[in-house]
């Protein structure tokens, strides 16, 4: 999405809230998420910007800092396969983040 009055390009994620549960769950993970940022700006891991509780009807939307690169699709989809190099160089930045998540933040990682 493109912020008008910022001209700045963030990413939304829309997740269906199909119960309480769901969106009591939702809300604890955003929440572990922000608290393991703690203001610092970590390298490898995406900042939430800010969510939209029932935008559209039934979702949360969840705005995110835009990762220049694009997606893992985009870059397969552009070269037509991914280099072993440059693999390697993605999965040790995967890693790093997990490992910031899990030793330094103490929440995992359920998306994987």
């Amino acid at each position: 999405m493109i912020h008008v009055k910022l001209f700045k390009i963030f990413c939304v994620k829309e997740v269906p809230i199909y119960s309480r549960e769901t969106r009591n769950m939702l809300k604890s993970l955003i929440q572990e998420w922000e608290q393991a940022l703690n203001g610092d700006q970590n390298p490898y891991l995406v900042n939430i910007v800010g969510t939209h509780w029932n935008t559209p009807e039934g979702c949360v939307s969840i705005v995110f800092e835009n990762m220049n690169g694009g997606s893992m699709l985009n870059l397969l989809q552009s070269m037509g396969s991914i280099p072993e190099e440059i693999l390697r160089e993605i999965a040790q930045k995967v890693l790093l983040a997990i490992d910031y998540l899990h030793n330094k933040a103490k929440i995992s990682h359920n998306g994987l």
